[in-house]
């Protein structure tokens, strides 16, 4: 401990008291340290000599009482602590200069004027103290701010909200992202439609807003074809060219027709039926013929009569004594009996209906005369007859001519169809039943085959058949096959005379050429194959000596050797003979056409996939149904008009195949040609040296040569007299 004295001298006093320093409460006793000096001192019956900044500045010199004195200001702020220390200058914290009483308040958290109350002044908070301001939701920041002078200063550093976006975030610091927005990122949906043809998309969330549609199938126009195209939930409704006017070549006011959208098939139906005919110079019931039987009754001087109608007019009113009673509401006959009888009572009429359902009898009714059928709709039957009465023939309830699968099992099974009120026979083998089987033997289940359509009016057309869909496609109209191709209501219609004399041949596959097992078979006829053709027309018959004779006179052709045998007018409808290949090939340029290539000619010979006769008409060898065997001594008179001879056709009614007249062939002879293998209208354009091929075998043959697959070249021959033609020309 170290002890600090202080001592009074001069003028005789007593020295003071002993004042101790201290730095704990340790050091003085029973005393207390108060900055640095012990507040009690030894009693020695001495005053106390304290510091010289007494509160008054006097000293008590009385010497009978210790009385510790008021002298600690350790903060420098004039007032003190200390024992004895009056209320007006105790200091409530001597630490710090800026609390005594009646100190200014300040906003520091100190009781500065020592009235027992911390920042008892209106302080909004305590200077320099500092805190975090606004707000760190969503996308919003937090900043900081300072008090000063007891007022929180500015909010500093912080990010407030802004309006709310599509963006996924919250803009707007309210704790919900992207309210109001359409929808959230990451989100899809499909869009569009997947009515009818029409197919989903989808779309994704971009932003808060949904984005493009992506990858959907759109509605299209819709046109009959048995598909929804524009995806409102019904087929062919409205279709394209549904309701255009049109003319269904019927007579008088049936003409006049619109395209309806029926199976998938736009047709042209009427818009009037047939009505009774009237007094109009129009022909209302449509059977060609002009207010026929149309007449009225009148009167004249000698009573009642009637009129007939002839150009749109009534003529004169003639009388009968007595007048014949018809149906008008009155007694015309004068018996007491109105309309007892008339005219048409036992005449049959058009009820204006189709089919079965058109022919009715008339009645009198009140409403006047009337046609009424006679005949109810029915199931359809092969009978030639619109049993059903919706206009076609025959036809099932696609539309399509009555076909049925028959012949038991492969490879006898086959289709048999309605033609002309009857069924055929079972050998409609390019026919296909859509019955989930092979119903023609091709080895293909319901594959697209040949199909015939009933048309309106009472045509059949031939079309491809697609058993997925049930639509028969119709081709253009093809000439000289007696077929409403195009379901038009006419047959054949824009076609010249000279393709009325051709047969057509569909385009397609056919086996060409020779098994080594078949009858006759020669190597250059090897291997078989099968061939595809493009469509095309073909000579029903070989060229005959007029027809030849009328490119002769054209200049057209050159002239042949009157020693040729039949080279006469009398014998004009015979085959040409002695013809060159150049002079043949002249003559069908000169109709149009060409030479048939040996793929064309061999397929009109046999027929289609998958018919492999041996001749145009079958497997057995007959030389009644060709013209073959003539010596040479009666050759001449053995040859037959090109139209003769019906039994020995060909699959597509081509006459005279075999035998007759040789036939020129517009390919070079290659004994190797087949192992090429071409498959698609092969045609041997390179020269041999061996000169064109010839086929179907010459009328002093045997039926051996005249065989389907049999190739020759002209050495072949005893005599170019055996050699004519046929041509052909590219078909639809």
């Amino acid at each position: 401990m170290v002890l600090g004295v202080v001592v009074f001298a001069g003028c005789g006093f007593e020295p003071p008291a002993v004042r101790l320093v201290c730095s704990t409460a340790n050091d003085c006793g029973s005393g207390t340290c108060v900055s640095g000096f012990c507040e009690s001192v030894v009693d020695t019956g001495f005053i106390d000599v304290g510091s010289d900044a007494h509160a008054d500045g006097d000293v008590d010199m009385s010497g009978d009482v210790d009385v510790p004195d008021c002298f600690i200001d350790n903060d420098n702020d004039g007032f003190f602590v200390g024992i004895g220390c009056a209320q007006e200058v105790l200091d409530c914290d001597d630490s710090k200069g800026s609390v005594f009483p009646g100190a200014a308040q300040q906003c520091n958290g100190l009781d500065n004027d020592c009235d027992g109350l911390v920042d008892s002044a209106d302080c909004a908070c305590i200077n320099m103290e500092s805190e975090s301001c606004g707000n760190d939701t969503g996308a919003c920041v937090a900043g900081m701010r300072t008090c000063a002078d007891g007022e929180w200063g500015a909010c500093e550093g912080a990010q407030g909200p802004s309006p709310e976006i599509c963006d996924g975030l919250d803009n707007d610091c309210d704790g919900v992202i992207d309210q109001g927005c359409p929808c959230a990122p990451g989100e899809s949906r499909n869009c569009g439609s997947d009515v009818g043809e029409c197919a989903f998309g989808a779309q994704s969330c971009v932003e808060g807003s949904w984005g493009d549609c992506m990858g959907a199938i759109g509605p299209s126009n819709e046109v009959c074809d048995g598909f929804d195209n524009d995806c409102n939930g019904v087929p062919d409704n409205n279709a394209v060219g549904a309701g255009d006017a049109c003319a269904t070549g019927r007579p008088g006011r049936c003409s006049t027709g619109v395209q309806v959208c029926q199976n998938a098939t736009l047709s042209c139906q009427a818009v009037n039926g047939p009505v009774a005919e009237t007094c109009n110079n129009i022909d209302d019931n449509c059977n060609g013929s002009l207010d026929e039987n149309v007449t009225r009754t009148c009167t004249s001087a000698c009573g009642a009569g009637t009129q007939s109608c002839t150009a749109g007019a009534f003529d004169t009113c003639t009388a009968t004594n007595p007048p014949v009673e018809i149906c008008d509401g009155l007694d015309n006959d004068c018996d007491g009996d109105t309309d007892e009888t008339f005219p048409e009572q036992t005449t049959t009429c058009e009820t204006g209906l189709l089919g079965a359902c058109g022919v009715g009898a008339f009645q009198c009714t009140l409403e006047g005369l009337r046609c009424v059928t006679t005949q109810a709709a029915t199931a359809e039957t092969c009978d030639g007859i619109d049993n059903d009465c919706d206009g076609l023939v025959d036809e099932n309830t696609s539309g399509l001519v009555l076909s049925e699968q028959c012949g038991g099992t492969c490879p006898n099974r086959s289709v048999r169809v309605c033609t002309g009120g009857a069924w055929s026979a079972c050998d409609h083998d390019e026919v296909e039943v859509c019955n989930q089987a092979d119903s023609n033997c091709d080895g293909l289940v319901d594959n697209m085959n040949v199909c015939y359509r009933a048309c309106p009016g009472g045509g059949v057309a031939a079309g491809t058949l697609n058993c997925q869909s049930g639509a028969c496609a119709l081709p253009p109209e093809i000439c000289g096959d007696g077929l409403d191709n195009d379901c038009d209501g006419q047959v054949d219609q824009n076609c010249t005379a000279s393709l009325n004399e051709m047969a057509y041949v569909a385009g397609g596959t056919f086996i060409m050429g020779s098994l080594s097992t078949d009858t006759y078979a020669d190597v250059d006829e090897q291997p078989q194959h099968l061939v595809s053709l493009s469509p095309y027309y073909i000579d029903r018959f070989e060229v005959t000596r007029g027809e030849y004779t009328q490119c002769f006179l054209s200049g057209k052709c050159s002239a042949l050797p009157l020693s040729c045998p039949f080279q006469n007018l009398a014998s004009s409808n015979r085959p040409i003979l002695c013809v060159s290949w150049e002079q043949a090939d002249d003559y069908c340029d000169w109709k149009g056409g060409m030479l048939p290539t040996e793929a064309e000619w061999e397929k009109a010979a046999r027929g289609p996939f998958s018919r492999t006769t041996i001749w145009p008409w079958g497997n057995q060898e007959d030389a009644t149904k060709g013209v073959f065997n003539c010596t040479s001594s009666n050759g001449a008179n053995c040859v037959q008009d090109v139209t003769s001879l019906a039994v020995g056709r060909s699959y597509y009614g081509v006459h005279h195949m075999a035998g007759n007249a040789a036939e020129w062939v517009d390919d070079y002879y290659d004994a190797g040609f087949y192992t090429a293998l071409l498959v698609t209208n092969p045609r041997q354009a390179a020269d041999q040296a061996l000169g064109h091929v010839i086929r179907g075998g010459s009328y002093r043959q045997t039926a051996e040569l005249g065989r389907t697959a049999n190739r020759a070249r002209l050495d072949f021959f005893n005599d170019p007299a055996e050699v004519g033609f046929r041509c052909v020309r590219t078909g639809p």
